[in-house]
């Protein structure tokens, strides 16, 4: 029996890969043309990565600077932020919440973005009260493909892998 549901945010609960992608390509453009990312070389190498393991990438791969790593992922976030601000509530996922909450499965978010991404967006969809816990790329040692995430909101729930439902959109 199903007595936890695990979500992943981008692809799950919102649509922000193109966000992500924009918002990283506007703070590199920023300190170079040269690093940014095609939407094909994002798609087929970069999508669903952790910024940082993004820009590691491109300090290998292209000599961005590693002193503008912070920079970066500064401006980037708040270019997310400002382009997540523009959501509205899904009454829809309200509903398959709540009754999901009522019928007393316990709900959680883990996510490769950072956690004020990712309160904006339940915050912005009208859903972060039905969430136990959030557990971000910053709350673990190893973010996705890494099971860390996971394994720390089945331990929160109290609850076995064969408990626990992971919704991804991918692997």
């Amino acid at each position: 029996m199903i007595k936890a549901i695990i979500f992943d945010l981008d692809g799950v609960i919102v649509d922000a890969k193109d966000i992500h992608y924009n918002a990283l390509n506007v703070a590199l453009k920023d300190v170079g043309e040269k690093y940014a990312i095609s939407r094909d070389e994002h798609l087929a190498r970069f999508d669903g990565l952790p910024t940082k393991f993004k820009l590691k990438m491109l300090s290998k791969e292209r000599g961005l600077p590693v002193d503008l790593h912070q920079k970066i992922s500064r401006e980037k976030r708040n270019i997310t932020e400002q382009m997540l601000e523009t959501l509205e509530p899904d009454e829809n996922l309200q509903q398959i919440l709540k009754k999901l909450t009522n019928d007393g499965i316990k709900l959680y978010v883990a996510s490769n973005s950072v956690s004020s991404t990712v309160s904006l967006v339940l915050k912005k969809k009208g859903i972060a009260q039905y969430f136990k816990k959030i557990v971000s790329n910053q709350d673990v040692a190893k973010s996705k493909p890494s099971p860390e995430m996971y394994l720390n909101c089945m331990a929160d729930a109290g609850v076995s892998p064969k408990e626990t439902l992971i919704l991804e959109d991918s692997c």
